[in-house]
This record gives structure tokens, C-alpha cells and sequence, in this order.
């Protein structure tokens, strides 16, 4: 992720205000972030206020500098998965524009892609390298990527609600007004996980899928003795589908 030097500017400016708006009973912060953000400056503001980061790496050479690396250590019960640990200059700019060294340490976990036999009998061994730089205490590479992987379903999350549920979308001039509407999508989509996180063919669908087959339905509401159902099309295809899944709804 490509961030420019203004974002960069906004997002240090955010991080001061997170920090000096927070509530007194909240002593630390943690901050998960993409490799966009590996900024000095940020990461300088975070750890002045005794908070904690942990920051996804990617910088020009990094993978041939990964491949000099002998101090190697296997993950127990995990051969194919080892991790390193070094520090590594970078030069920055200061608040005056100079040019400036700093040190950071970095800790990297490599996976075991590819291991065979080339035609010459030389061994073949491919690697996928990942890299973080954090300032939490007494976690190695594998660890410090766990404790990343939860951004990715946040990113997720983030992506239906804004751009499935059109949350990112401004559709009147009406500051409050779009914030109503960005808070009944955020509402719609919790709704719909809720009504399906007991089947976990259907939790786990992007909601512009559920929807095309749950809520776009070909059919017709009828009032019929004191009921109200729907009469759906007798060749949808997705009928015993919605079936099932309003049968589950209504017994939980």
C-alpha cells in the first residue's frame, strides 16, 4: 500500500489526537498496521507515549538482504517455517529535511515453498519471506505474524462495509444525514453475520453474495390467513437454499 507524504502527515496528526483524546481508565494503545505505514516519524510518536505497534515491512532490497541472513532458527514441529531476527539502518528525513540514520530491529519469518531435485541433482528450495517491526516484548517473527493476521479480517470487514454496503459512499450533502446512512449499513451488515454465523456456509459469504440470493429473491410477499410468507419461484435456483436457511433462522 502506497502512502504519500501528506497521508503520512495525517495519519501522525490522527495518532496524536487518539492518544491525547484517549479515556483516562485506557493505559495503552496497541497499533496493527500495513507496511505503508513503517514511517519513523509515526512509529517515534507511538513509542514516546509508552504505546505498542506492530507494523508490517517492505522496503527496496528486502528480499535479497533476507537471503544473506545465516542466523536462521527453526520453528519447533514446523520445519518448513524459520525465523530470523537482525537490525537494519534506514535513512530517513527529520522535521528540518536532513537526512538521518536510524535503527530498527526487524524480525522475519521464512516459509518453506518449494524443495526438490534440480536435473543436475542440485537442490532446489524456494522461500516466502514476511517481515515485522514491532516493539512488543518477547515475540519472535511466527508469533508477531499471528498476532498481525487478524488485520486481514478487518480489512475484510472493512471492504464489505464500504464498498458492498456503500458505507464509503456520500449520497446526500448532509454531513449527519451520510452518518446515518453509514451507521444503518454498518447495522445491515452485523444483521445479516448474526443471522449467519450458526451456518458456516453462509457466514462465511461476502454479503453481496447473500444478498443476491437471500434478499434479491424472485418472489412475492402474501397475506394469507392471518400469515404473511413468501411465495418464491418454484425454479429458483437458490430456493432449497433459502428454505433451509429461513428454517434455521426461525428455529434459532
Amino acid at each position: 500500500m502506497a502512502v504519500s507524504a501528506d497521508e503520512k502527515e495525517m495519519v501522525e496528526e490522527f495518532v496524536k489526537q487518539i492518544i491525547a483524546s484517549m479515556p483516562k481508565n485506557i493505559q495503552k494503545l496497541f497499533f496493527r498496521m500495513d507496511s505503508g505505514f513503517f514511517d519513523n516519524q509515526l512509529l517515534h510518536e507511538i513509542e514516546q507515549s509508552s504505546h505498542e505497534y506492530l507494523v508490517k515491512v517492505k522496503f527496496r532490497g528486502m528480499y535479497d538482504l533476507f537471503k544473506i541472513q545465516s542466523k536462521w532458527e527453526q520453528v519447533k514441529n514446523h520445519p518448513e517455517l524459520s525465523v530470523c531476527e537482525f537490525t537494519h539502518s534506514f535513512t530517513v528525513l527529520d522535521q528540518e529535511s536532513k537526512s538521518i540514520k536510524i535503527e530498527r530491529p526487524l524480525k522475519v519469518l521464512r516459509t518453506q515453498t518449494k524443495s526438490l531435485k534440480g536435473s543436475m541433482g542440485e537442490d532446489i528450495v524456494d522461500y516466502e519471506y514476511v517481515c515485522y517491526c514491532s516493539n512488543v516484548e518477547n515475540q519472535n517473527a511466527l508469533q508477531l505474524h499471528q498476532l498481525y493476521k487478524p488485520r486481514a479480517e478487518s480489512e475484510n470487514w472493512i471492504e464489505q462495509v464500504k464498498n458492498q454496503l456503500l458505507a464509503g459512499k456520500t449520497l446526500v450533502d448532509s454531513f449527519w444525514a451520510n452518518d446515518i446512512f453509514w451507521q444503518l449499513s454498518s447495522l445491515a451488515y452485523n444483521i445479516s453475520v448474526r443471522m449467519r454465523i450458526k451456518v458456516k456456509k453462509y457466514w462465511r459469504q461476502e454479503y453481496n453474495t447473500f444478498r443476491d440470493w437471500f434478499v434479491k429473491v424472485p418472489g412475492m410477499i402474501v397475506e394469507s390467513g392471518r400469515m404473511v410468507y413468501l411465495k418464491i419461484y418454484s425454479h429458483y435456483y437458490y430456493r432449497n437454499d433459502w428454505e433451509e436457511f429461513d428454517l434455521t433462522i426461525n428455529t434459532v
